[in-house]
C-alpha cells in the first residue's frame, strides 16, 4: 500500500517502514523502535512525517523529530507533546533536509 504513494510523491526516502511485520500499531513504542532498528541510527537522528497529529505526537513522545501536515488547518491534539514543525504540505518538508 505505501510503496505506490511513495513512488508517486516525487520525493526521495532513505526508507519506508511499515508496522505490518510487527503485527502491532501506534503508538506502541516498538514500531517506533522498528525504524531506530531499521535504519541503525539513534532515534534523534530519524524524521517522522505524518498527517496524523495523534500519531506525529505519538512519535514525538518517543523522541523522533516530528513534521506534521495539517493540511487543513485543525488544532494539535492536546497529548503533552508538540511536533517541530507544522506543514501545510508534504513538499513543505524539503526545507528541513540536511
Amino acid at each position: 500500500m505505501l510503496l505506490p504513494l511513495v513512488e508517486n510523491s516525487g520525493l526521495k526516502f532513505d526508507a519506508v517502514i511499515s508496522v505490518d511485520e510487527l503485527k502491532i500499531f501506534k503508538p506502541a513504542p516498538q514500531v517506533y523502535e522498528l525504524a531506530v532498528t531499521k535504519l541503525n541510527t539513534e532515534k534523534s537522528r530519524i524524521a517522522f512525517v505524518s498527517s496524523n497529529c495523534w500519531d506525529a505526537l505519538g512519535a514525538k513522545s518517543y523522541g523522533f523529530n516530528v513534521y506534521w501536515i495539517n493540511r487543513t488547518g485543525a488544532p494539535i491534539d492536546r497529548l503533552g507533546f508538540q511536533p517541530d514543525a507544522v506543514l501545510s504540505s508534504l513538499k513543505d518538508i524539503a526545507q528541513f533536509s540536511k
